[in-house]
C-alpha cells in the first residue's frame, strides 16, 4: 500500500492539500494510467485529470478512503479499463457500421430501427423514470434535472442507473449502437 502524504490528516481535502496531492501524484499517475493504456501520450493525461475531478468533487465520500493515493491509483486503473472496454466497443461497432457496401438507405433505415426500439422501451418506463431519462439524453446534468422536477441528486441518479438496465434488458448491444448514432447525427428520443 502506498503511504499516504503526511499533509492529508484525516483525508481532510482542502483546496491545498488537494493542489499539492495534484502536484506530487500528477506525474506518477500519468505513467500509470499509459502503461495500463499501453500509449505514450493523449488518453492518459486526460483520464487523469478526470479522476482528480471526480475526487475533488467526491470528497465528502474520499474521507472513508483509507488511503487517498491508494484511491487515485485505483480510480486511474478503473478509468483506464472502462476506457479501454469502451475503445473495444466502439471499433467493434464502427468496424460493423463501415462496411463496405452499406448503403446511406440502409445506414438511416438501421438508425431509425434502433431509435425507434430505444423510444419502445422508454416509453414504457415509469412515468419519473422516463422523465428523468429523456431530460438527461436532453442533455441536462443530474443537478439541473433535481431542480426542474424538485428531487434529490441521488433520485435522479438511480432512475438513470434503472432506465439504462432496462433499455439494456431489452435491447441488448443495440443501446450501444444508439450512443453512436447520437455522436454522429441529431438522432432523438420520442419525436
Amino acid at each position: 500500500m502506498v503511504n499516504c502524504p503526511e499533509y492529508i490528516s484525516d483525508f481532510q481535502l482542502t483546496e491545498s492539500n488537494f493542489h499539492r496531492l495534484y502536484l506530487d501524484y500528477y506525474p506518477s499517475l500519468i505513467l500509470y494510467a499509459r502503461r495500463i493504456l499501453k500509449e505514450e501520450e493523449g488518453w492518459a493525461e486526460d483520464l487523469v485529470q478526470d479522476v482528480f475531478i471526480r475526487t475533488w468533487e467526491a470528497n465528502r465520500e474520499i474521507r472513508e478512503a483509507e488511503n487517498i493515493v491508494t484511491y487515485l491509483y485505483q480510480a486511474v486503473k478503473y478509468r483506464c479499463l472502462n476506457e479501454l472496454r469502451n475503445r473495444k466497443r466502439h471499433r467493434l461497432i464502427e468496424d460493423h457500421i463501415d462496411r463496405p457496401g452499406d448503403t446511406n438507405f440502409e445506414m438511416l433505415y438501421f438508425e431509425q430501427e434502433v431509435v425507434r426500439r430505444v423510444n419502445e422501451v422508454v416509453s414504457r418506463l415509469a412515468p419519473k423514470c422516463r422523465e428523468i431519462f429523456v431530460k438527461h439524453m436532453d442533455g441536462l446534468s443530474q443537478r439541473e434535472i433535481a431542480e426542474q422536477m424538485g428531487i434529490s441528486e441521488e433520485t435522479v441518479k438511480k432512475q438513470k442507473q434503472i432506465a439504462r438496465r432496462i433499455i439494456k434488458e431489452k435491447i441488448g448491444d443495440l443501446w450501444l449502437l444508439f450512443f453512436l448514432f447520437r455522436e454522429k447525427s441529431s438522432l432523438c428520443l420520442l419525436d
